[in-house]
């Protein structure tokens, strides 16, 4: 018993290191391939939030992401994130993956009677690799590159009284790729 104690004595500051959460903010530009009707790429700006939970060299947490595409198009997708991270003097690197729920919208609303109301939700898939620095005890600069693949459904109302019509057309989207790079800053609680 007596070993037990102290071994858990021992442990409780690589317990408490271990634990750190981390919240981050960042903004972003990149490619992607959104507009089907040219076989080109076209630029992308959007922003994420974050909070990672730390376990050892484990990142686990939960994320937002904001993003246009070149298509004209947005969207939002909330994600779960899982990093492997490798120490550094005065930071660390990371390479992990993501996870998500899409919610996309065309950013040209008209407003006109005969608008036939549309959305596209899907799914977000990706992997990322980035840098974090340390500035100071609780902030730090982060760096990141990532490749993500939007799998998405179109689901769009087709006659001109689309506030009190039910039926929906849904066409599946050619999948986007988007190369994304940003920079941000985390905050370690």
């Amino acid at each position: 018993m007596k070993t037990l104690v102290c071994s858990i004595l021992l442990l409780l500051p690589v317990l408490s290191q271990a634990q750190k959460t981390e919240l981050g903010l960042k903004v972003s530009g990149g490619i992607d391939n959104a507009d089907v009707d040219v076989a080109s790429v076209g630029p992308n700006i959007g922003a994420s939030i974050s909070a990672l939970q730390n376990f050892w060299y484990v990142q686990l947490g939960l994320g937002v992401d904001v993003s246009t595409l070149s298509s004209d198009r947005w969207y939002i997708a909330p994600n779960i994130i899982a990093n492997k991270k490798f120490a550094l003097k005065k930071g660390y690197l990371y390479a992990g993956a993501k996870a998500g729920y899409v919610f996309q919208q065309d950013m040209m609303l008209d407003t006109s009677p005969v608008w036939p109301y549309d959305y596209s939700s899907g799914y977000l898939l990706g992997i990322q690799a980035g840098i974090v620095l340390k500035i100071s005890k609780h902030l730090a600069f982060n760096t990141e590159m990532a490749a993500k693949r939007i799998d998405s459904w179109q689901h769009v109302k087709t006659n001109s009284n689309w506030q009190t019509e039910k039926s929906l057309l849904d066409t599946h989207i050619p999948a986007v790729y988007q190369v994304p790079l940003s920079m941000g800053l985390r905050y370690s609680l």
